[in-house]
């Protein structure tokens, strides 16, 4: 059983591993980004923060698609089925095309709206149409990153599915690096070049976003398993059955996501009831939250690949025991760097250009989002585990009932009907989680996901 346990782990490992590092380092430079974001003010950091929470439904939205089809994917890799490869990552590209394009043509039409609902309404009239024209200017550039994202998930999520997860961690390295470099540049004005604060932040990050995808589509060409990449962008050649298959199996997996974006969009919003600082002092925490949450996250897709590499092999038993020893891994890695960001949370709020009260806020919910990382962490996972099983109507159950029958319920009833300040409110928010890794640890206890979908 050690032996089989130390085999697991390293397996998940070298999936996960690269994938630590490439998250760890987008959201450190995210959190430098934002520390520099944050010299222009509570109004920079707000709009930015509104942009990028609008932008994350479409961005969860893609992933979440692409993660119904990344189920055939690992399952094809693990069956050793190039062809059945070939084709649902062509389905991927479709999902991609037509999942950014819906997404755009919103963002167009109801971006301003949207943004309105975030940042007007406050105790400062000023302040809040400043805020809203940053974010509006911040959103119309980042709309030219809608294809270079998408794309760059499909071959991201295709890579690591085929045991190809360093080539991500490169080409995200140095997408980041650009983009802290042309952050410093572009938003303080330097070399020559004129300061423009938040649209530089959006104009370093577009161009980032097009590094990352070019660097992406030349790694391919390289890698071990670059035939399964042939001929992907003929779109047109996915075999009907196998697209019904992996939109059948993937689309709960969309609206799950979907939902989840939409859910923490409304939190946020929730928050907003209480102030822009309040929204300041959420972003800088969350921020931050970024770089941990990326951990179990890794390990968590790492999960879902390996559960569903050996369900495609037959290899049932087995895979009941790598979940059970790598959702053990999830959770023990996630108390180490909870106590980490617990002590950490200290002093980065310092680094703001903001009051007093926002740096004790963020402070605040820092510490709350680092006691909940074991239990997400634990969500997370086995929530991969029912994917790799093909159970993802009975996940979209619970992610999606439990976000839209408790957790967006008691935000609204907290934000409308009482004048809780943040941190209590994130407090009792936060742990509804608790509830929900229950529900899960059932499922995960019963075994229906212990199956072949392809």
């Amino acid at each position: 059983m050690k032996q089989f346990r130390r085999g697991y782990y390293k397996d998940a490992l070298i999936i996960a591993v690269p994938i630590m590092v490439q998250n760890i380092i987008t959201n450190f430079v995210s959190l430098v980004d934002n520390i520099m974001i944050g010299q222009l003010g509570t109004s920079g950091i707000t709009a930015v923060a509104v942009s990028n929470q609008l932008l994350l439904l479409y961005i969860v939205g893609v992933s979440g698609a692409l993660s119904g089809a990344g189920i055939f994917t690992a399952q094809y890799f693990g069956n050793q089925d190039q062809e059945g490869v070939r084709h649902s990552i062509q389905a991927k590209m479709l999902l991609a095309i037509v999942i950014g394009s819906i997404a755009l043509g919103i963002y167009l039409v109801f971006g301003e709206s949207l943004i309105d609902m975030y940042v007007l309404g406050g105790n400062d009239p000023g302040r809040s149409i400043e805020t809203k024209d940053l974010a509006l200017s911040y959103l119309q550039i980042m709309l030219f990153g809608i294809l270079p994202i998408g794309l760059s998930q499909v071959y991201m999520s295709s890579l690591r599915e085929l045991g190809e997860s360093r080539y991500p961690m490169v080409a995200s390295m140095a997408a980041v690096l650009a983009n802290m470099v042309l952050d410093y540049v572009l938003i303080y004005g330097k070399l020559g070049l004129p300061a423009l604060g938040v649209k530089g932040a959006g104009i370093a990050t577009v161009i980032a976003r097009v590094i990352e995808m070019s660097i992406l589509i030349v790694v391919t060409l390289r890698c071990r398993n670059k035939g399964m990449f042939k001929g992907i962008h003929k779109i047109y050649e996915v075999p009907r059955q196998l697209l019904g298959n992996i939109v059948k199996k993937g689309f709960p997996i969309f609206i799950s996501s979907f939902v989840w974006a939409f859910g923490i969009a409304f939190i946020t919003q929730a928050y907003s009831t209480r102030g822009i600082e309040a929204v300041a002092a959420y972003n800088i925490a969350g921020t931050v939250n970024g770089i941990f949450v990326s951990i179990f996250n890794a390990v968590s897709i790492a999960i879902m690949i390996i559960i569903a590499r050996l369900l495609g092999a037959n290899r049932m038993a087995e895979a009941r025991k790598a979940n059970k020893d790598l959702l053990v891994l999830s959770v023990g890695i996630c108390i180490v760097i909870g106590l980490v960001m617990a002590f950490i949370a200290i002093y980065i709020p310092n680094l703001y250009n903001t009051s007093t009260s926002t740096r004790s806020a963020s402070r605040k919910i820092m510490w709350v989002m680092a006691t909940a990382l074991p239990i997400c962490a634990f969500t997370n996972g086995a929530s991969g585990t029912l994917k790799a099983g093909g159970e993802t109507t009975r996940s979209l159950m619970i992610d999606s009932g439990f976000m839209l029958g408790l957790t967006i319920p008691i935000a609204y009833i907290l934000s409308r009907y009482t004048d809780w300040p943040i941190v209590p409110m994130f407090l009792l928010i936060q742990y509804l989680e608790i509830i929900k890794a229950l529900v899960l640890y059932l499922e995960i206890k019963r075994g229906r996901w212990i199956r072949k979908v392809i």
